[in-house]
């Protein structure tokens, strides 16, 4: 009877023991796995968290642009809604620059009555370094397929760099000679291709 109890006995133990060595033998394996796993977890982690508070790149600013409105007033005035006579406009254009310039100008009529007029598309013009050109009579009423007569209103020109832009302009009485000159720097107004806000002059 002791004999067998002893034999349970030792048949427990021998069961604990092959237990406990079951669990140390699991314990090794697992514990380098889970030391190998936690590094690139936080690592992760870390990575991840870095990336949410790094502040945002700043948009890159916007490319400035210069606007030029050049006032003309072009042929012969038939007395309603200036002096009789006749009128010339001489736009000139010059890059200052040491490189070559490309810009674009439009135009833009202007009728009595309070009127607005039609406004052609863009040509583009190109100027090499310190070169200069001159728009006129003649280019004005190409440029907006009007017949020779009485025009008014803006050339307008856009450059992404400032220009030397000078009007010319003179008037002749009834014997055709010249009776009164004047010419104006007509300066730029600062533009942003982002659009925000009205062009200012700088």
């Amino acid at each position: 009877m002791s004999s067998h109890r002893s034999r349970r006995m030792l048949l427990a133990l021998a069961a604990t023991l092959c237990c406990a060595i079951v669990g140390v033998g699991l314990g090794m394996l697992v514990k380098p796995i889970l030391a190998k796993e936690g590094p690139e977890r936080n690592g992760a982690t870390a990575l991840s968290e870095r990336q949410e508070t790094q502040p945002a790149a700043a948009p890159a600013p916007p490319t400035p642009r210069f606007q030029y409105a050049v006032k003309f007033i072009c042929g012969r005035g038939d007395g309603k809604v200036v002096a009789q006579g006749s009128y010339f406009t001489a736009i000139n254009v010059h890059n200052p620059s040491g490189d070559a310039v490309g810009f674009s100008k439009k135009f833009a009529v202007a009728l009595p009555e309070e009127k607005a007029g039609p406004v052609t598309k863009f040509f583009e013009a190109r100027l090499g370094a310190d070169e200069a050109l001159e728009i006129d009579n003649e280019d004005i009423f190409r440029h907006t397929q009007s017949r020779p007569g009485f025009l008014k209103g803006f050339v307008v020109i856009e450059t992404k760099v400032e220009l030397d832009v000078v009007a010319v302009y003179t008037a002749a009485g009834a014997n055709g000679q010249v009776e009164t000159l004047h010419t104006e720097r007509v300066p730029p107004r600062r533009q942003s291709t982002a659009g925000s806000g009205p062009p200012t002059r700088p």
